[in-house]
């Protein structure tokens, strides 16, 4: 009950902090590396931390040359990067990541030659924009993505659990069917012997009258009838007895699963319910999927 409660709570949760896609925007400034200024481009990377894009950003540096990245607080640096989308000669990339709110910010600026950097009037321009965005897109599609998947399996964590009360439910109610025909047998089993019961004491009661009339030698004989007539008996009270005793034992079993029945429904509606909240959460997640996407 705890567990479908927590799970209710976290979906109810969900809901309200889904976050909706933000934009992802590019702008051009100029930053002090070293005594140099660079003109360049801010990109905004939402919901990454800087943690999340340093690792991604340096193989896109050195990817296809032999030069390492220089790394400094919060900066990158590479001097001979294989950038062919922006230039077929080597270039000079000065990085800078900077914290936002729900956000990071990474500025680059490309050194085409010794203090020729792309402008907002170089040919290239429009090359570097679209390679930031498309870096920027792709993190914050994985981010996006992993988002989606955690409230997925959540999803399904919970159908899980709906399946497993369902089950539970059935289990329950195959029991009581049992315990039922038990009760049934049981019940049949007294009638039948109660009626045997009935027969012997009235046999009793007639062998008794009988024994005054009789010699010693049928008395002896008598006696013996009377005797087993009693054991028989004896045998048919107990057997009633512990078929009383084996319908009360069931009866209250019945009872039992009845209200664990009742508790499984509650926690069957009350898990449908939190799948359909957690329903809503993952449409909004696959809905802020297609939008970056779409960017």
């Amino acid at each position: 009950m705890k567990k479908i409660l927590l799970f209710t709570m976290l979906s109810l949760l969900s809901i309200l902090m889904v976050k909706g896609q933000q934009a992802i925007v590019v702008k051009y400034d100029s930053l002090l590396f070293g005594e140099t200024r660079c003109p360049g481009l801010w990109v905004n990377i939402p919901e990454s931390s800087i943690a999340d894009i340093e690792k991604d950003w340096k193989k896109k540096l050195e990817k296809g040359t032999k030069s390492k990245v220089l790394n400094k607080e919060n900066e990158m640096t590479i001097f001979g990067a294989q950038w062919g989308d922006i230039s077929p000669e080597p270039v000079n990339v000065f990085s800078r990541f900077k914290e936002a709110d729900s956000a990071s910010r990474l500025f680059v600026a490309v050194e085409l030659k010794r203090d020729e950097f792309i402008t907002k009037q170089s040919p290239q321009y429009t090359a570097l924009e679209n390679m930031l965005v498309s870096f920027a897109k792709d993190k914050y599609l994985s981010v996006a993505n992993d988002q989606l998947a955690n409230e997925s399996k959540k999803l399904k964590d919970l159908e899980k659990n709906l399946e497993s009360l369902r089950k539970n439910k059935q289990k329950l109610e195959s029991q009581i069917k049992t315990e039922q025909t038990a009760i049934d047998q049981e019940n049949y089993r007294m009638v039948t012997t109660q009626k045997e019961l009935e027969e012997i004491n009235k046999n009793l009661t007639l062998m008794a009258t009988e024994l005054a009339t009789l010699d010693e030698a049928e008395r002896k004989s008598k006696e013996a009838e009377i005797k087993n007539l009693e054991k028989q008996k004896k045998s048919n009270l107990k057997n009633i007895s512990s078929s009383e005793s084996k319908v009360s034992k069931s009866t209250d079993s019945i009872a039992d699963k009845n209200t664990a029945i009742a508790i499984n429904l509650k926690e069957q509606s009350e898990v449908m319910t939190a799948i359909a909240d957690q329903t809503m959460v993952v449409r909004k997640y696959e809905s802020k999927v297609n939008t970056i996407k779409s960017y």
